[in-house]
């Protein structure tokens, strides 16, 4: 279940890059999925997100909800998580979940971007590609 959660966390990382791009050519929803967590992310124009990560874990379908601010510099990305949701998976493991996740997240995250199309982003953070697609 770490692993799941591991990958989440990445995940979810990943998707706060999405919005580095100094124009306004990555606001909207990007959807991707990766080991199997699932990612819905919507970029704001004024350099915030919120995402939504679904994954598998233990039986039970996991939804953790990000939020926070990026900045871009040439082609890297940082990203920050400013909140972190927990409330939709199962009460019993919230505190926990919610502890093992925000440690993971204090950190500012990197990681560089290229839009091979107008509906394709790709994000490469720890040695992991990370593909998605535009939401239409």
């Amino acid at each position: 279940m770490r692993n799941r959660l591991v990958v989440a966390l990445c995940v979810a990382m990943i998707c706060m890059l999405v919005g580095c791009k100094k124009s306004n050519d990555l606001v909207g929803t990007w959807v991707g999925s990766m080991q199997g967590a699932n990612l819905e992310t919507e970029m704001k124009p004024d350099g915030k997100y919120s995402s939504t990560v679904s994954v598998s874990a233990a039986g039970q379908n996991l939804v953790f909800k990000y939020s926070g601010t990026y900045k871009i510099d040439g082609k890297n990305l940082t990203s920050t998580v400013d909140d972190i949701d927990v409330s939709q998976i199962p009460q019993a493991m919230q505190a926990m979940m919610k502890q093992q996740l925000q440690s993971q997240a204090q950190q500012n995250m990197t990681g560089t971007f290229e839009m091979p199309d107008k509906d394709t982003l790709k994000i490469t953070s720890q040695g992991t590609t990370f593909e998605m697609k535009r939401k239409k």
